[in-house]
């Protein structure tokens, strides 16, 4: 089959599950279409540059991690710009409770908590031991714990 099949195939068998990872991974909503679209477009460069080149699933999940990270940027850098009468939105919000976490950390939380995926999955997603995933996932959440308590308290 062609890249361009091949393209059009991985895109209506994974647009959902790429939204979804997307969604989770802290891209806002006004920016899923963009982003899921950009997921795509690096495959394809995948594809057209392999003779006979195949996207797994977990390499699909790293290049929806690296665009979702360079659109949290990005829109990160929009809601800093505004002005400090009005409260943070969630995405920043967001941002801020989870700023400690390493990226396996956040990656593994957001999936875990906002995506609904289980240990198991997120394994196969990141190809990472379930062992590994479950101690991101314990030291997330500790990291989360006491930041929330952190940021909770009112200041000295």
């Amino acid at each position: 089959m062609s890249p361009q099949g091949d393209l059009m195939r991985l895109f209506a068998a994974s647009f959902r599950e790429v939204w979804t990872w997307l969604a989770a991974l802290g891209v806002g909503r006004s920016e899923l279409r963009e982003a899921a679209l950009d997921v795509f477009l690096a495959a394809r460069r995948v594809l057209d540059g392999a003779e006979g080149g195949e996207v797994s699933r977990p390499w699909l999940f790293t290049i929806a991690t690296e665009v979702a990270r360079v659109h949290r940027a990005r829109g990160g850098a929009a809601e800093a710009s505004n002005d400090s009468e009005h409260p943070p939105s969630a995405p920043m919000a967001l941002d801020r409770l989870l700023g400690p976490l390493t990226e396996a950390e956040r990656v593994t939380f957001l999936l875990f908590e906002l995506g609904g995926l289980s240990c198991a999955q997120i394994a196969e997603l990141t190809l990472a031991p379930p062992a590994l995933v479950l101690a991101r996932l314990r030291s997330a959440r500790d990291c989360v714990e006491s930041n929330t308590a952190r940021l909770a308290s009112p200041c000295p």
